[in-house]
């Protein structure tokens, strides 16, 4: 199988798993603001926002 036939197949599981809403516009749209404004947070707003995700990556480069 391709990388073009693995995508297809991959978009199709989708399709099924959205119930055949096919409303691909207004969710990209959605993941797009959302992805924005992640990433013109600043580093303040980010230490707030996701501490546990933060102090993860402190322990495990710790470790390393």
């Amino acid at each position: 199988m391709n990388k073009v036939t693995a995508n297809s197949a991959h978009l199709e599981n989708v399709k099924a798993d959205l119930g055949g809403a096919g409303d691909y516009g207004a969710i990209t749209a959605e993941a797009q603001i959302h992805q924005d404004a992640e990433h013109t947070m600043g580093l303040k707003e980010a230490l707030r926002r996701y501490p546990k995700a933060i102090m993860w990556s402190v322990i495990l480069s710790g470790a390393m």
